[in-house]
């Protein structure tokens, strides 16, 4: 086995999640509140084997709905969906492309059913989109951009849509999209000048939640309120040295009670979690 990777874990206890197998296919699987697992693959062309392509889960709802990517052979990315009952639908944007590495990419979904992600076109371009519970598509485009290099996109149960996208400059932006459709685009402000903007977190408030890198090659913790109030902030112990991959501190989430959850790496290259929980 390569590895095995978690996405995410409902109020039920039900944990959904992927693996690779030692032929290089990657599966999906859901593992229930009692420890048993359940292994699943999407239909599709056969992935074959030693192409590090399959099933490959990203996100888990209250309703135990499972959403994520499936690649065959043939590279191109499919949406799935896998219903509770274990019912698994593909669905493709309309305006996928159908060339190696194009095609229809799910990231999130909320517990109305609300998949975001993104498409990418015949001629190599990125667009967000949202796909309603009924299965209509909202494709979407940034600030400036007419496409994107790439882009990722997390939904919470309002609605809104968060993540980051690549300019064709290749600057890395965060943006938001409230429910309306209205896309806005943010780089928070660091000393040493922003390089990269890499959104992890949105949460049920709107709060979105990340790293920005600078040009000293040094990645800071940001959160953005839904109003645009930033905080930029490094973690005690965290290096602050360049380094080729710009590591230090990033925010991954937000609960309903405030609690943030994060990670930093040190100065000797080693991971740490973090909490940080509001004063009462």
């Amino acid at each position: 086995m390569l590895y095995t990777y978690p996405v995410g874990i409902n109020d039920r206890g039900v944990i959904a999640g992927g693996f690779g197998d030692k032929y290089a296919v990657y599966h999906g699987f859901l593992r229930n509140p009692d420890g048993t697992f359940i292994v699943f693959d999407a239909p599709g062309v056969s992935p074959g084997t030693g192409n590090y392509v399959g099933t490959e889960p990203q996100s888990l709802n209250a309703r135990g709905e499972i959403i994520g990517n499936y690649l065959g052979a043939d590279f191109v990315a499919h949406g799935f969906l896998r219903a509770p009952d274990g019912k698994i639908t593909i669905f493709d944007d309309p305006a996928e492309g159908i060339g190696v590495y194009q095609g229809t990419w799910a990231y999130s979904i909320n517990d109305r059913g609300e998949v975001s992600g993104a498409v990418t076109d015949p001629s190599g371009g990125s667009h967000g989109f949202v796909r309603s519970a009924k299965g209509a598509f909202t494709d979407y485009d940034f600030p400036g951009e007419t496409s994107a290099a790439y882009n990722s996109a997390l939904i919470n149960n309002q609605g809104v849509t968060a993540g980051y996208y690549a300019t064709t400059t290749g600057f890395v932006a965060g943006y938001e999209r409230s429910p309306e459709g209205r896309v806005t685009s943010f780089v928070p402000t660091v000393s040493a000048g922003a390089t990269a903007v890499w959104t992890f977190g949105l949460a049920e408030d709107g709060t979105t939640l990340g790293r920005v890198n600078d040009n000293n090659s040094v990645g800071h913790a940001f959160m953005r309120s839904p109003g645009g109030k930033t905080a930029v902030f490094d973690v005690p112990h965290q290096i602050l040295v360049g380094n080729p991959n710009s590591w230090g501190s990033e925010l991954w989430g937000k609960n309903e009670e405030g609690v943030i959850v994060g990670e930093f790496i040190d100065a000797g290259i080693v991971v740490h979690s973090f909490l940080l929980i509001p004063k009462e």
